[in-house]
């Protein structure tokens, strides 16, 4: 069953700004008297969306909520699990999108890395950009995003954090979320290394330099400095040649 965390599409550790945000943006397209479908089932998904934003906007409810759940089980019914995130949610945004991706196109590059780690988390980043309109701070925010859910999942261990990360980036869940359940289970005196020992042991070592743990958004500097070195050698060469026939 979808928690008010799916119906918003956010993960469960989102700030109100993005709450907000996510609510927005679906009000937008939910709303009844802009909805093209059909009309009782726009006043349907409206209602769930403001019953789910009625509850998450309101800390003593929202703390009151979170609550129910065993912080275990809330974490494996929701927050790795994309099941109940479709890419609907993702395409009613498509033009506004796509018309920002024109004025700064390293965001489709944050977009796509942190869709790798998880579709919500990926969508919250779309949802507050579009809000927000603060473009010029999209690399802080695909940072602060990606580096609070490393952390929150994976504990205060670097090494367990880039470990997880690994594992989910190379589409590894099941690996994930038995790193997931050890540093929740241990806290603070987690034992890094018989973790990693009995990960090994039943799943293998891990090879770093895999292709698929590469960073789209770093790959699109890496381009970025190549075409940037083509364009700054054609301009020596023609200068070159000014000189020499002068």
């Amino acid at each position: 069953m979808p928690t008010y965390y799916d119906v918003l599409g956010v993960t469960p550790e989102a700030h109100l700004v993005v709450i907000k945000a996510a609510y927005k943006a679906l009000a937008k397209v939910y709303h009844p008297d802009r909805w093209n479908g059909d009309n009782k089932f726009a006043k349907e998904k409206m209602q769930e969306i403001n019953e789910a934003y009625n509850i998450l906007s309101n800390e003593q409810l929202r703390s009151s909520y979170d609550q129910k759940f065993d912080d275990e089980n809330r974490f494996y019914s929701t927050d790795f699990d994309d099941s109940n995130v479709g890419d609907t949610t993702d395409s009613m945004f498509e033009s506004d999108w796509n018309y920002a991706v024109e004025f700064y196109p390293y965001i489709r590059f944050h977009y796509e890395d942190l869709r790798r780690l998880s579709v919500k988390l990926a969508q919250m980043y779309k949802f507050t950009l579009l809000d927000s309109k603060d473009f010029d701070r999209a690399d802080r925010l695909k940072e602060d995003l990606e580096s609070n859910f490393i952390r929150k999942y994976f504990g205060s261990s670097h090494v367990l954090q880039q470990r997880g990360k690994y594992h989910l980036l190379n589409k590894e869940k099941h690996i994930a979320l038995e790193i997931n359940k050890a540093a929740a289970f241990f806290g603070s005196n987690v034992p890094v290394e018989q973790i990693l020992s009995k990960i090994d042991a039943k799943y293998g070592g891990v090879d770093f330099n895999k292709n698929t743990t590469v960073s789209t958004s770093n790959n699109y500097f890496q381009l970025s400095l190549k075409q940037g070195a083509i364009v700054a050698a054609f301009l020596i060469i023609c200068v070159s040649i000014t000189i020499l026939n002068l």
